[in-house]
Parts: structure tokens; sequence; C-alpha cells
């Protein structure tokens, strides 16, 4: 069974390399069986997502013991839209994967450990369509890749590979990236992974939005655009607006030194959680929120129960090129997906929805007199929660002039 292996490329640091592959790994883990090995002694990525902060750097011994562990990266969750007539209910399945240790340092010093990786491999990773994999740095491939992407390519043998070569839009770090990533291909095709096998994508991470006074993003901040433009991302004219439609300022492909790149991009934030010291992670540590998941998204808001201004606009874009990164890859690997979520409407009665309409007017009514009672010189009175209708009066103090019912009413269980 053909694998995909995926992997960050950038020694610079702070580009984001370690939080772009859990995030990738979280939403193809949602469609697609995965599993992640992390290469490197520290073991951060594998102690921050089983939350074992014990399995980094131990004596290399310590990991020929060490089991494979299933761990769920994101929970699963349902969400509730209900408005006067229906109610439509999506289940969502956690997103899991399994994640393994294992050092470069096994094969270097006790080449027997080979065998520890092809069990990893091809038992505990058996059923897995696409394998994240992360690295220490790689100041010379073959200090580094030949104890960890070598032996895998030749313990699974059918592969396709996905380097992620990760990069901000700082000129230094696109330079190191795309200056490794050529010594990293010239290796790879030293080992006899066909052209044709290798498939690079340019991540530009933390790229700034531009956004409107209500918070919508619009564009790219000009600063980001003239420097990615000294690479020949971007035009280098452009006009003097501090803003570019961000649906067409990136290529969806970028040649450089020879190699093609399908490119992609992801917005920063200046923190990906409400607590920025517990999470690195767009999805991983979060509760689900429905903006992760940009297909139910545009469920949710074709049957009318959300408009787009109500997403945090960085989420949802987020969540949209992560998707699309994720998709590409499947495309590539002609991968079938399954299904992560399910969904039930249902129709209320009519007639229990015109008795309770009923009782709220009633309510609505008793409330607006009595404050009126209480504050005779007000003249306009808004919004009262009562049961599952929302009502918004307005009035003179001679009597009610008009009451409108919002019906639109979401909540998360």
């Amino acid at each position: 069974m053909t694998k995909a292996i995926v992997f960050p490329v950038n020694n610079k640091g702070g580009v984001g390399k370690t939080s772009v592959l859990t995030d990738l790994v979280t939403v193809l883990s949602r469609t697609h069986e995965t599993g992640v090995i992390d290469f490197d002694h520290q073991a951060s990525l594998a102690m921050t997502l089983t939350q074992d902060r014990s399995i980094g750097n131990q004596e290399l011994d310590y990991y020929a013991d060490t089991q494979t562990r299933e761990i769920i990266l994101q929970e699963g969750t349902s969400f509730n839209f209900s408005d006067a007539m229906r109610t439509l209910t999506i289940g969502i399945e956690p997103s899991k994967t399994r994640v393994s240790v294992f050092p470069v340092g096994m094969l270097y010093h006790y080449p027997p450990a080979v065998r520890k990786l092809e069990s990893i491999l091809n038992e505990d990773f058996r059923a897995a369509d696409i394998i994240g994999v992360d690295l220490p740095p790689i100041p010379d491939p073959a200090l580094i890749l030949d104890y960890s992407l070598k032996p895998v390519i030749s313990v699974i043998k059918d592969i396709e590979l996905f380097p992620i070569v990760v990069v901000t839009p700082e000129q230094n770090t696109m330079e190191i990236g795309l200056s490794q990533f050529n010594s990293v291909y010239r290796y790879l095709r030293s080992l006899g992974v066909p052209e044709d096998r290798i498939h690079p994508i340019l991540m530009i991470n933390k790229l700034r939005l531009q956004r409107t006074d209500s918070g919508t993003a619009f564009g790219f901040m000009a600063h980001d655009l003239e420097r990615l433009s000294t690479h020949g991302l971007v035009e280098d004219k452009y006009d003097d607006e501090r803003f570019r439609d961000i649906s067409s300022s990136l290529p969806s492909e970028f040649k450089a030194k020879g190699l093609l790149y399908h490119v992609s991009w992801l917005p920063y934030f200046s923190h990906t959680g409400d607590d920025p010291e517990a999470r690195f992670s767009f999805y991983f540590g979060t509760k689900p929120a429905i903006f992760h998941y940009p297909v139910l998204l545009d469920l949710v808001q074709s049957e009318g129960y959300l408009k787009s201004e109500h997403i945090t606009s960085e989420g949802q874009i987020f969540a949209h090129q992560m998707d699309s990164v994720a998709s590409h890859i499947a495309q590539v690997m002609q991968l079938t997906a399954k299904p992560f979520y399910t969904t039930n409407t249902t129709r209320k009665n009519i007639a229990e929805v015109q008795s309770r309409l009923g009782m709220n007017l009633e309510e609505g009514r008793r409330l607006v007199f009595e404050r009126w009672e209480q504050e005779p010189g007000s003249e306009s009175y808004r919004v009262w929660n009562l049961d599952e209708i929302t009502v918004q009066e307005w009035g003179e103090k001679k009597g009610i002039t008009l009451i409108k019912f919002q019906e639109v009413h979401c909540h998360q269980r």
C-alpha cells in the first residue's frame, strides 16, 4: 500500500514547523488513517501530543521498549442549530492518530534498532495512509536523514513524499528554507526516489492580514507583499493600496532554483488560543468550533443558520487553507475520504411553536409594561431572552407599536 510521508523543512527557528505539521495531521486524521513519528531526541512534538513530559531526552535504550500510543488530536463534539421550525444536529468524530518516538541516534548508535522501526511502520502504522515525520534540524541531509527518512523509505518502499518547506515573509527564512530543501531534494534523488514521487509544498506562514473596521479580513499587509515580491512570489509592481485580494495575491505554484512547489499560506495569529503558553496549534488543545470544519461551516451557512460575519476571520481563513493542503495531499495520493460527521434535521411541531410563541408574546408584553411602570419616562425597550425566542420590543407609553421576533438561535453542546 502506498503511503505518504509528510515532513517539515527549514532550519530557521520560529517559522512554525511543528505547529504546521500538527495542524495538518489533525485535519488529515479526520478523513484518513495517519501516524506520527518524532525523530527528534527532545521529542517536543510527541510530549505535547501525548501530554507525557517523561518521554523526551531519555537514554537511547529507553526507546527500544516504548510503545506507539493512540491519541486524540481533536475531541469529538456535536453542534446543534435551531430556528423556529427546524433543528440541525451535526455529530463530529474525534480526530485520532498514533504517535511514536524514535530518536535519530537509535540507528546511528544501534543499527539493529532498525527492527524496532520496521515494527512501527509495518505493524503500528500498517493501516496508515499518511505518516507525519518530525525531524531535528538538518545541518546536512546525510547527518540526519540517513538515520530517519532513508530507513523509512527503505522499509515502506512504495511512498510519496510531501516535504513542507515552512517559511515566513522575512527574506532570510525564505532563503534558508528554499536552499535547504534543494540539498534535501538532491539527497532524496541520490537514494533513487523518483522525481515524480517528491511533491514539495511551500507553506508561507504568519502572513499578516489587512482588516476592515468590523474585523473582516480582505487582503495582505503591503510590507509582507513587498518581502515576498523579492522572491518573485508576487508581482514587483502593484498599486499603493495597503492590501491585495487574498484570493488572488499568491500563485498556486512557484518555481525556485529549478524546483516546482505547490504554494499555500496561513494567516498570522498573535496566539492560537486563550492561553498562548499552553497551546501551539490551531486545533490541538482547543475546543472544537464550527469554523474548524470549513465543509460544515459551508453547510450551516447554506441552511441559513449562520452568516459569514459571525466567524472569526483569521480562524475561518486558517481552517480553509489547512483543509486545502490536506485536500492537495489526498488528491495526489488518490485517497478516498472516510466520513467524519453525521447530520440530522428535524422539523418542529407547528402547533407547539405557535403555542410557545403566544406565551412568549404575552410574557414579553407583560415585561414591557412592568418596565414602563417602573420608568414612566422611558420610550423604548429592547432584548428580552424568553425561552428559545429573543424578543425585541419598541413601544410608546400608551401601548406596543411593534414586536419583532428574532428566531435564529444557535448553541453548542
